[in-house]
């Protein structure tokens, strides 16, 4: 039986490979992702829509993006990943490092939730020029 943990690690190592649309076949229709409000693209994606929207903005913030080695902690249905990002903002070419905390809420086998959490949230602002 696959666990929540094994299907996140999946969905990740798609999400870093560029498999975007594999990737997307692991998220429930009506997932919802959160992101802290106080970053430019904050609050909250809705659907495969929102899911689409996120990777569009994601994308247009970061020139690179990488995960350091990667913690999981699972318990009915959520799955908490822990690790050390480093990204290069698009707009200043500055470096931004970060703890970065995820929750993942599965239903059904599908990510039906992301919430987000950066440690350092205005290391983040400075980084993209906000």
């Amino acid at each position: 039986m696959t666990t929540d943990t094994e299907r996140l690690k999946t969905f990740v190592g798609l999400m870093n490979s560029g498999r975007f649309d594999t990737a997307r076949e692991m998220v429930a229709e009506d997932v919802r992702i959160e992101e802290p409000d106080a970053i430019p693209y904050g609050g909250t994606f809705t659907g495969l829509a929102g899911f689409d929207e996120f990777r569009r903005i994601f994308a247009a913030t970061w020139r690179r993006w990488s995960d350091g080695p990667m913690w999981y902690a699972e318990n009915e249905g959520t799955v908490v990943k822990l690790n050390v990002i480093t990204a290069v903002s698009r707009a200043t070419g500055q470096e931004y490092t970060t703890p970065l905390a995820e929750f993942f809420t599965f239903t059904d086998g599908k990510i039906s939730r992301i919430t987000i959490f950066y440690q350092d949230v205005p290391g983040f602002l400075k980084a993209i020029g906000s």
